[in-house]
């Protein structure tokens, strides 16, 4: 049983094969065959794209360079494929010191009915330097002796570098191409609840009785007094108080008197709440920075955030346009007079400088753009800056 793991989707197809003598070639001709109908079901929904580039007449231990711009907003699966003649020894960067990015690639839809376009970029020929390894191996080494390549699946992270590096170790001058078939994916969405419950409660009871004997002269007199109140306010109280009093006297002077009050008083509240605890929020200040890495038909965008506003951002991006516009203001970029437009939602409370990649830009031709952010108070947009493409 031949197991292959890493379809472009991260999926998985076990293949058996048929009971024949040679089960290992049954296994890679399943194998084949359900990548290819795995791609070709991702080709009608229009998400699957192929580039490649083919080096000719490389001298024996010459160096050819690939390099991959993954964008801000989405995730790369991505088939690698290094097809060569005779044997070349294959490695790959992770985020490695691009100082020129070389000749840009076209990335084909594989559904050539539909105009989507893909945002990574791919070029040939970079100067480009160190960065992460991630893989180091050969060609030839391929199953059963099959022809001289070599193929890796990975799922390549959002807003990195990746510099595949070939090397001909044939012996003398060959050939090598580098095949990508590469699919797109955004990237997950992060959300947040918090809520808080608070109750209180009291009560309270007093009494008091008290008597009192005191003299008086001649009269005599009787009183009752009463008096009740209630009242409801999220809270209960009550108050009662009686008072009794009287007198007697003679022609001999003596007098007596008998008082005798009563009080009660009690009360009681109790408060139930939900509150959710919030600090005041304003609209964050973004900065646009100078674009780099400016080619024909692409660039690198550059901002940072300025000030939170009070709580992390949720949206982070950039407009885009052949013609200037004034600042949008607190709208969403889909609602600004800029054509173009790339957001990525997330949690970000990061100063650093950010950056995007955009493509299918016109030669010679001038663009002006501004970083954007969003919090729960609203939109802000950076100065508006420009660039050129090359020819």
């Amino acid at each position: 049983m031949t197991e292959f793991k890493s379809l472009p989707t991260g999926r998985q197809a076990i293949v058996f094969p048929p009971d024949i003598e040679d089960k290992g070639v049954a296994a890679v001709s399943n194998t084949g065959l359900a990548i290819q109908n795995h791609i070709k079901g991702l080709a009608e929904l229009s998400d699957v794209y192929y580039v490649s580039h083919t080096f000719t007449g490389v001298a024996n231990d010459g160096v050819c360079k690939f390099l991959i711009k993954t964008s801000a907003s989405s995730i790369l699966d991505t088939e690698i494929e290094i097809d060569s003649e005779g044997t070349w020894h294959v490695d790959i960067y992770e985020n490695p010191t691009v100082t020129a990015m070389g000749t840009e690639l076209v990335a084909y839809n594989l559904n050539r009915r539909d105009t989507s376009t893909i945002n990574a970029r791919f070029f040939y020929t970079p100067t480009a330097t160190g960065g992460t390894q991630i893989v180091d191996a050969t060609t030839g080494h391929g199953m059963l002796g099959m022809a001289k390549n070599h193929t890796q699946f990975w799922k390549l992270a959002e807003n990195e570098d990746y510099l595949i590096v070939i090397t001909n170790k044939s012996g003398g001058e060959a050939e090598g191409a580098i095949q990508l078939i590469v699919y797109e994916t955004g990237l997950p969405v992060t959300s947040s609840t918090s809520s808080s419950t608070s109750s209180s409660s009291s009560s309270s009871t007093s009494s008091s009785t008290s008597s009192s004997t005191s003299s008086t002269s001649s009269s005599t007199s009787s009183s009752t007094s009463s008096s009740s109140s209630s009242s409801t306010s999220s809270s209960t109280s009550s108050s009662t108080s009686s008072s009794t009093s009287s007198s007697t006297s003679t022609e001999t002077s003596t007098s007596s008197s008998t008082s005798s009050s009563t009080s009660t008083s009690s009360s009681s509240s109790t408060s139930s709440s939900t509150s959710s605890s919030t600090t005041e929020v304003s609209i964050p200040e973004m900065q646009t920075n100078a674009a780099d890495l400016v080619g024909a038909n692409g660039a690198d965008l550059n901002g940072q955030i300025l000030d939170l506003g009070g709580e992390p951002l949720d949206i982070i991006g950039f407009v885009w346009d052949d013609e200037s516009h004034g600042d949008p203001g607190d709208v969403a970029p889909v609602d600004s007079d800029y054509e173009f437009s790339m957001t990525q939602g997330g949690s970000f409370s990061s100063f650093d400088e950010f950056d995007t990649t955009i493509g299918d830009l016109t030669p010679e031709t001038q663009y002006w753009f501004r970083v954007c952010g969003h919090n729960s108070a609203g939109w802000d947009y950076g100065e508006e800056l420009t660039f050129t493409t090359t020819a």
